[in-house]
């Protein structure tokens, strides 16, 4: 994902308005420094990236409902990134500054961030 990213997945949700996480990565063990995460926020599927000069975040266009599977695409370019669920129109964005690549050195979390970590 240094340059190019590209995530498809498909959930579905078990309550309205639900929150958590999807995937989760950063540059360091205790979530600082470059990040990417896909995450529910109430309701809303949210795709943020920090390349180090401030994030992007992109939000679906309407919330996920209960018992709907939904598939979702997320994409990251250099700065420029997509989302989209379903077949929703794409919610596009780009993180501010300058920097281009995503350096993600530790690994990744699916589903949840252990309680013991850190951030």
């Amino acid at each position: 994902g240094y340059h190019k990213l590209s995530i498809e997945i498909e959930i579905t949700p078990f309550v309205d308005y639900q929150h958590g996480i999807i995937i989760f990565s950063s540059q360091h063990g205790n979530g600082s420094g470059d990040f990417l995460s896909l995450a529910l926020i109430d309701g809303y599927v949210e795709f943020r990236y920090g390349l180090g000069d401030g994030p992007a975040r992109l939000r679906s266009l309407s919330r996920l409902a209960a018992g709907v599977s939904y598939h979702i695409v997320a994409k990251r370019y250099n700065r420029d990134g997509l989302l989209r669920v379903n077949d929703e129109e794409d919610v596009r964005g780009s993180s501010v500054g300058n920097m281009k690549s995503l350096n993600l050195d530790l690994g990744g979390y699916m589903g949840h961030v252990p309680l013991n970590a850190t951030k």
